[in-house]
């Protein structure tokens, strides 16, 4: 398993959390991001927060030993509603990532595609908690983005794009 809510849990129970979230009370869960490569466990995750009075983005690095606060990071949206609460509380976010990351790999194995990592991002997007998936493919210089519901697990959309296109998105 890829250790996800332990490392959630870690996270809130920390002096550097508390310290920072008594002061935000309006502040909220948007995604979670962590860079996988197979047969390895995921070493650092990090856990964003929206401050809306703010209109900016506090990062935590959850990483084995240490965890990290980055505060006041710009916002890459397009429209001010765009960054919804991510709830995780009824959800299974280790086992929902380890059934997404089956299903994207059979959208790569029927193309004949190798991956040596995978940049995992739990958002949630249209009401619903997503699994976006960006798996690089080197040696064709292109990227595969597969979303994957995190409640269902069915795949939501599959695309290939150059990698040099996928970078103005």
């Amino acid at each position: 398993m890829s250790g996800i809510r332990e490392k959630f849990d870690k996270l809130k129970s920390s002096s550097n959390f508390k310290e920072w979230s008594d002061d935000r009370g309006d502040a909220y869960l948007v995604s979670i991001f962590f860079l996988k490569k197979p047969g390895r466990k995921v070493e650092e995750i990090v856990f964003d927060f929206y401050e809306p009075t703010k209109d900016r983005i506090t990062s935590f690095s959850v990483k084995e030993g240490a965890i990290s606060r980055t505060e006041n990071l710009e916002i890459l949206k397009e429209k001010a509603d765009s960054l919804k609460e991510l709830n995780i509380d009824t959800l299974d976010i280790d086992e929902s990532f380890e059934h997404a990351i089956a299903k994207a790999e059979e959208v790569l194995n029927k193309d004949s595609r190798d991956f040596v990592e995978v940049f995992a991002t739990l958002q949630t997007l249209d009401e619903e908690p997503v699994w976006n998936l960006t798996f690089p493919i080197i040696r064709e210089f292109k990227v595969v983005n597969v979303k994957v519901s995190c409640r269902n697990n069915k795949i939501l959309s599959n695309e290939l794009m150059n990698i040099f296109e996928f970078r103005k998105r």
